[in-house]
């Protein structure tokens, strides 16, 4: 099964860019993505696809610049545990 695993900051800026990009297209994604049979309508899927496609579009150009934080509208994703 697909897993990542996030150890830095920049991997949490992704998180956040990403999570914002998708929020931004309708797609409101969590720490995972829950699926079940009512999203097998074609409507889903392909609003789904949509949303996925925009955001990878978009994340690929802000990590091309040199800083990709600045595109972050509100604060960025940071871990719920840390250690002592």
């Amino acid at each position: 099964k697909p897993f990542i695993k996030f150890t830095d900051d920049k991997d949490f800026l992704m998180t956040s860019l990403l999570r914002q990009e998708l929020i931004e297209n309708g797609l409101l994604v969590g720490g995972f993505i829950g699926l079940c049979y009512a999203h097998c309508d074609d409507k889903y899927i392909n609003a789904t696809l949509k949303a996925w496609t925009v955001a990878i579009d978009k994340l690929k150009y802000y990590f091309d610049k040199s800083d990709p934080s600045i595109f972050l509208r509100g604060e960025k994703i940071n871990p719920v545990f840390k250690v002592r």
